[in-house]
């Protein structure tokens, strides 16, 4: 998935999340808590759920933070780096035949 293909999506579930955000509005630095921010904590909580299942990542409570969070393109970035650590962490899948080869040498009689 390329980060155009993120971005859209990303932008997609900010929309569903807040009625009439607008483009100038996921366009600025916005922050997602407090006073001034374009979030409640409820819908904060809904964004990064929605994140998650969207993506199959996981969003550790020490990754929502301004940073990784504070705009769609840091929203955006930090899927991406999500993305290829996870992508690095993948176990190799064995060909069927090398596959059934180990579990010939580890069958045992009865």
């Amino acid at each position: 998935m390329n980060g155009m293909e993120i971005h859209k999506r990303v932008v997609q579930l900010v929309r569903e999340k807040v009625a009439g955000t607008k483009d100038e509005d996921l366009a600025i630095p916005f922050v997602l808590l407090g006073e001034d921010g374009l979030f409640d904590s409820v819908t904060a909580l809904e964004l990064v759920l929605a994140i998650e299942k969207e993506f199959a990542i996981v969003v550790k409570d020490d990754e929502v933070r301004p940073e990784n969070l504070g705009n769609i393109e840091s929203i955006v970035s930090f899927i991406q780096a999500a993305l290829s650590r996870q992508a690095q962490s993948l176990v190799v899948i064995l060909k069927p035949t090398a596959y059934a080869s180990m579990l010939g040498m580890l069958s045992v009689s009865i």
